[in-house]
């Protein structure tokens, strides 16, 4: 049941998303509320999809450039914006487990390494 639910979740956030990213403005960039709900879904969706783990990073990633691709061929010639927004959502949310990584490998050992120095004797 709970699996039903995620893929219902994650499905009606993509195609959401999709709406949103469809039904934007060609000149200008999105609204406030469009713009909220395009950082803010694709992350839902992630999350339904890979809950618990940091592969919802690559996914929220891939979910914005998707968006962000789409927004290209629907209005390749008009305002950038939406698009832009998009895909530096993308970059971010791929940096994500990358900054992740790096706290394991090195900032672990920074409090370890910190750590015994500061205990009293």
């Amino acid at each position: 049941m709970t699996m039903l639910l995620r893929v219902v979740v994650a499905v009606a956030s993509i195609v959401g998303t999709a709406y949103i990213t469809w039904s934007l403005p060609v000149i200008v960039g999105p609204l406030l509320p469009q713009f909220i709900a395009l950082m803010v879904i694709p992350p839902i969706a992630a999350v339904a999809i890979a809950p618990g783990t940091i592969r919802f990073a690559f996914i929220a990633g891939a979910i914005y450039a998707a968006l962000a691709g789409l927004r290209r061929l629907l209005v390749p010639e008009g305002n950038a914006t939406a698009a832009e927004q998009l895909s530096t959502a993308a970059i971010v949310a791929l940096l994500i487990p990358i900054v992740w990584q790096f706290w394991r490998w090195t900032g672990a050992r920074i409090v370890r390494s910190i750590a015994p120095g500061s205990q009293s004797k």
